[in-house]
């Protein structure tokens, strides 16, 4: 997928799966995933925001409670992160495009 999006001129980015609270034998599993979406945006020199270590409680590795109400989905708190995350790591430095319709003065 991120092969054929470079392709089409996409810009991409990945973004590592969050954490999880109330099932503490799914937080492995989770890591163990991000780890493999780091190695293949490492091998392919693809930006890749770590959104696991970001929302998550530092000594327990779960899910923060400021980041979801249920332990799976992200809050606004969560969706803010993401956004700012993605802004600062992938695409502060993007030039802009005009607005449809806008006009150039010289």
């Amino acid at each position: 997928m991120y092969e054929r999006a470079v392709k089409a001129g996409i810009r991409v980015a990945a973004v590592m799966v969050p954490s999880i609270r109330g099932f503490d034998d799914l937080i492995g599993p989770r890591r163990d995933l991000n780890g493999l979406i780091a190695d293949y945006c490492a091998r392919r020199n693809l930006p890749c925001v770590d959104l696991f270590t970001a929302t998550a409680e530092p000594d327990t590795h779960r899910l923060a409670a400021p980041y979801s109400n249920d332990g799976l989905h992200l809050t606004t708190a969560g969706y803010d992160l993401l956004a700012r995350l993605l802004y600062e790591q992938v695409f502060k430095d993007t030039p802009t495009l005009p607005s449809p319709g806008a006009t150039h003065c010289s």
